[in-house]
């Protein structure tokens, strides 16, 4: 019963890295005002902080893998706790940066990491459809944030 409980935390890990990841570019283009225009290189300034987030993660990734895979996916889902806090409540650029680069390292940490644990645990036939809802759960998160930002925004 302990690996049906870690696999379903593990999996609802996903949704909760697409919403954190998506949330934070939406705050940075909701937070801006709205009189000045951005170019594109502003706006692209979160996926690419998010990115390099996850590049140095790599760095990080074999000293975690000497620790144990569910203490390092439980960081990891600390991280993404914080980094929706920080979004939630932060009005300066400085912590947009923070937020988006946390989320990115965090989300960096988590693939391999889930995909490590399923080599342990599973068949290489179930693998792949592990794999296929590793992604489509991402996927579903980063949608669930959109329309949660779409309604909390909506001016009457």
């Amino acid at each position: 019963h302990f690996q049906v409980v870690v696999i379903s935390s593990v999996l609802l890990l996903q949704v909760v890295s697409g919403f954190s990841r998506m949330l934070t570019q939406l705050n940075f283009l909701l937070v801006s005002p709205p009189s000045a225009p951005m170019s594109a290189s502003l706006m692209s300034l979160p996926l690419h902080m998010q990115l390099l987030g996850s590049l140095s993660s790599t760095l990080v990734l074999p000293l975690l893998l000497h620790w144990s895979r569910i203490k390092s996916l439980s960081v990891c889902c600390l991280l993404f706790i914080v980094t929706s806090i920080l979004v939630i409540f932060t009005e300066i650029s400085w912590m947009f940066r923070l937020t988006e680069f946390m989320s990115g390292f965090a989300s960096g940490l988590t693939l391999p990491l889930m995909h490590i644990y399923s080599s342990e645990v599973f068949t290489p036939k179930r693998r792949t459809k592990f794999a296929l809802v590793i992604s489509f759960l991402h996927t579903l998160g980063e949608m669930i944030a959109a329309v949660v930002g779409y309604f909390f925004t909506i001016e009457v």
